[in-house]
């Protein structure tokens, strides 16, 4: 199982012989602080598939962005500057 979403790579876990990837991201690295094993550097896995294995490798990024904003480095706007009018109007 292969999971990008928390933008932070961890170490592979193997629950009853099944192995959880918890991959980068490709967009920007965030919540390296939130786990010690965590290594943010961005890219993504390839997964060689033959009749008997698949290998995976991280493939790391050879140029990152430095793009900064609101949603750059670093993650989001705080609770106080998110503007949420357009969608309580729709409710």
């Amino acid at each position: 199982m292969l999971s990008g979403h928390i933008h932070c790579r961890r170490p592979v876990q193997i629950v009853e012989g099944i192995q959880f990837y918890k991959a980068a991201a490709i967009a920007m690295p965030q919540w390296k602080d939130r786990w010690t094993d965590g290594n943010p550097r961005l890219g993504f896995y390839r997964f060689w598939v033959t009749d008997d294995d698949i290998t995976p490798t991280f493939i790391p990024l050879t140029k990152e962005s430095t793009a900064g904003g609101a949603f750059g480095p670093g993650g989001h706007p705080t609770l106080a500057e998110r503007d949420y009018s357009l969608a309580w109007e729709k409710n």
